[in-house]
C-alpha cells in the first residue's frame, strides 16, 4: 500500500468521524425538550404572548428571535451558507434567543428541490433557494425580505398569505421579485410546509 492509498483511506475516515459527530450533535439537540418560545409565525398559536403580555415575565422566558437575520428584514447568506456547508443534507442550526440569545435549537427551513420555479429560480443558487425557505419558515405575511449576492442578482420575498389544506398542511402564498441583469422580474408561487419542517413548492 503506498504513501497515496494511505492519505485517501485516511482523509474518508475523517470525513465519515466528522459526519457522524455532526449527526450525534443534531440527534442531541432535537432530543432538548423545546424551549418556552413564540413559534413561527404561520402557526396559529403565534400570538400566544400578546395575549398573555399583562402576564408576568419570568427570568426562563425565551424571546422567539427568527435565525439568519429574516427578523431584521434580510437574509444573512454568509451564515446561512456556513450552516448549509456544515451539515449537508440535514436540519439547519440557529440561534433561538434567551437572555443572551446564545440558545441553540433546530429549526425548520430546509426546503425540497427548488422552491422558486421560472426564471428567477434558475438564477438562484443553493443558497438562495434556502433563504426563501427561512422566510416562509420565520417571516409574518406582508414581511418582504431581501438580499443580494454580491455583484449578483438581488431578491426580495414578502410571504403574503398562510392557510391550512383540509389536512391541516401549513401552506403559504408568496412572491419573489428579482433584479437580474438590470431587469426586474417578478413571480408568484405557494409552498407548503412537510412534517419535518422543510418547504416543499407547490405551485
Amino acid at each position: 500500500m503506498n504513501l497515496q492509498n494511505v492519505a485517501v483511506r485516511w482523509s474518508e475516515q475523517v470525513r465519515k468521524a466528522f459526519a457522524v459527530v455532526m449527526i450525534a450533535l443534531c440527534a442531541m439537540l432535537w432530543s432538548v425538550p423545546p424551549v418556552q418560545a413564540d413559534p413561527p409565525p404561520w402557526a396559529p398559536a403565534h400570538g400566544h404572548r400578546a395575549k398573555n403580555k399583562h402576564k408576568k415575565k419570568h427570568d426562563h422566558d425565551v424571546v422567539y428571535v427568527a435565525p439568519f437575520d429574516i427578523d431584521l428584514g434580510r437574509c444573512n447568506r454568509e451564515l446561512l451558507g456556513s450552516v448549509l456547508g456544515g451539515v449537508a443534507g440535514g436540519a439547519i442550526g440557529s440561534t433561538i434567543g434567551s437572555g443572551d440569545g446564545r440558545t441553540v435549537a433546530i429549526v425548520g427551513g430546509t426546503i425540497i428541490g427548488v422552491i422558486v420555479g421560472g426564471s428567477i429560480g434558475r438564477a438562484m443558487d443553493q443558497v438562495d433557494q434556502n433563504c426563501v425557505g427561512q422566510i416562509l419558515e420565520h417571516a409574518p405575511d406582508g414581511r418582504t425580505v431581501a438580499w443580494n449576492e454580491q455583484g449578483g442578482p438581488a431578491y426580495q420575498v414578502t410571504p403574503v398569505k398562510t392557510f391550512q389544506t383540509q389536512s391541516g398542511t401549513y401552506c403559504r402564498d408568496y412572491t419573489t421579485s428579482a433584479v437580474i441583469a438590470g431587469e426586474r422580474q417578478q413571480l408568484y408561487g405557494t409552498a407548503c410546509r412537510q412534517p419535518d419542517g422543510s418547504w416543499q413548492l407547490v405551485n
